[in-house]
């Protein structure tokens, strides 16, 4: 972990969430067909792989961790962002720079995941 470190890193994770939820918008929304995540500051990383029928599969150092619809996945990974900007960003200043950017790609993001239903984006 870095939290505790000289200078305190624990910010990284507001920041590795807004890239992850940045990142995701283009594969969910089926503009890209794969991406690998790395967190900021970390070794931490996700590769995503979506086929023609929307499908999305996970792995983590050629592991596969799961997969599912790409809505489905939206869904999750919005709902997860959602709960954690609700309680994850109470010890950042109202003023933070990691807490607008996160809290401005979960906005983001939740608009992509409404897109993305009313279009069919996450079938196709």
């Amino acid at each position: 972990m870095s939290a505790g470190h000289v200078p305190d890193q624990g910010v990284m994770i507001h920041l590795s969430v807004a890239l992850l939820l940045h990142q995701l918008g283009p594969l969910l929304l089926g503009k890209r067909r794969t991406l690998s995540y790395t967190g900021i500051g970390s070794s931490f990383r996700l590769d995503f792989r979506r086929d023609g029928r929307g499908f999305v599969s996970v792995a983590s150092k050629g592991t596969p961790v799961g997969g599912a619809r790409a809505e489905g996945l939206a869904r999750a990974v919005l709902r997860a962002a959602e709960e954690f900007t609700e309680g994850g960003l109470a010890h950042l200043p109202p003023d933070s720079g990691a807490r607008s950017d996160c809290l401005a790609a979960v906005r983001e993001f939740r608009a992509a995941t409404k897109t993305a239903e009313a279009t069919g984006a996450a079938e196709a």
